[in-house]
């Protein structure tokens, strides 16, 4: 922007934004880990892991560990969890894809924290396979 002499008048372009020191790293929003970390500070996280053997049925309780939810939140969590994955085991349902069933896993837990807690934390699903 030159102001003198003369009117004023836009002469080139700067780039602005935010900037963030990420350890020894500087870096945009977008390219740091900032980003997750703040998802994991406003809502916790939600780990499942969904054991299962060769043929897709389950052999376990899905185990699930949450951090940054309440109490009451993590249980609806469990519990969606187990009701997603029998469902899936007890039909003719794509229990032979791992992605299918870690992410109908994911939906359930979520939607059952949503509903309890009213937030949505970073939820992650292992399926494992024995045998």
């Amino acid at each position: 922007l030159r102001l003198a002499p003369g009117p004023a008048t836009i002469i080139d372009e700067a780039p602005a934004g935010r900037l963030y020191v990420d350890g020894a790293k500087l870096s945009t929003f977008e390219e740091s880990a900032v980003k997750a970390r703040k998802a994991l500070s406003f809502a916790g996280i939600c780990v499942v892991t969904v054991i299962m053997d060769a043929k897709g049925r389950m052999l376990t309780d899905p185990v699930v560990v949450c951090d940054g939810l309440p109490e009451h939140a993590a249980q609806a969590a469990g519990e969606a969890a187990a009701e997603a994955v029998e469902q899936m085991s007890g039909g003719k349902r794509r229990n032979d894809d791992d992605a299918y069933i870690s992410e109908s896993v994911k939906k359930s837990v979520r939607r059952a924290i949503q509903t309890e807690w009213g937030k949505r934390p970073v939820t992650r699903v292992e399926v494992v396979r024995v045998g």
